[in-house]
């Protein structure tokens, strides 16, 4: 992913409602879970789509596993990546990293093997949430291909209940406030994906809006494909 990239997103919240044509989705506290799947294409993109929710389910005592699709060669060096991303699966807490090294730029979506590798991990994780890219309604400014087919590959094995981020069309927000430096400080650990001058604060796909007192707070957005719990009540 090229760090340009990166600052796309960075919108104001009722900058975002006017986007999406709609007001934000209700903020909902992450369930109660023992094991969590995040299924993504590249190092980092977990981190810049949904780190903080990540970060969260983790500490409240869920196993996150992690699957990287491919070793993000096309944006540099795969070796370093993968120890910029095991540092920045440590700052967030996941339990387990997949790399499953397919081509970057490659995959696609019906490959016998990216399934059966994936249908593995599922087998062996027993995830009662999912998390992966949007293939229906994905955010439209940026479509990568690696992004549209592990999600197509690992939703046609999955029949529970998932949170697609990188979407157009959120039902639901995860309100990552309190962990949104741990979320910086992991996605700076993808430090060859970032502009040499520039703060990782400018980066990540979150939203920030202000409360009634000025306090800054942040979300993340996704598309449920299944109830995920109730609402908290806050707006």
């Amino acid at each position: 992913m090229h760090w340009l990239w990166y600052t796309l997103p960075l919108v104001s919240l009722p900058g975002l409602e006017r986007l999406l044509g709609g007001p934000c989705p209700p903020l909902l506290t992450p369930p109660p879970l023992r094991r969590a799947l995040a299924v993504a294409a590249h190092p980092d993109d977990l981190e810049y789509f949904c780190g903080g929710t990540l970060c969260r389910l983790a500490r409240a005592g869920a196993r996150v596993a992690a699957v990287l699709a491919t070793g993000g060669e096309r944006g540099g060096d795969p070796a370093r990546r993968r120890q910029e991303q095991e540092t920045a699966a440590a700052l967030l807490g996941y339990s387990r990293l997949y790399p499953l090294a397919f081509p970057d730029r490659g995959l696609q979506s019906a490959d016998p093997r990216l399934r059966a590798a994936l249908g593995e991990i599922v087998a062996r994780e027993q995830p009662e949430l999912l998390l992966t890219f949007d293939p229906v309604y994905p955010y439209p400014v940026y479509r990568h291909p690696d992004h549209l087919a592990v999600a197509r590959a690992v939703l046609d094995l999955w029949q529970g209940p998932a949170w697609l981020f990188h979407t157009r069309r959120p039902s639901l927000a995860v309100e990552v406030t309190a962990v949104f430096g741990t979320k910086v400080a992991a996605f700076a650990a993808h430090r060859s994906q970032l502009p040499l001058r520039g703060t990782a604060r400018l980066a990540g796909w979150h939203l920030g809006c202000r409360n009634r007192r000025g306090a800054r707070r942040y979300v993340e957005l996704f598309r449920a494909l299944a109830p995920a719990g109730p609402a908290d009540g806050a707006t």
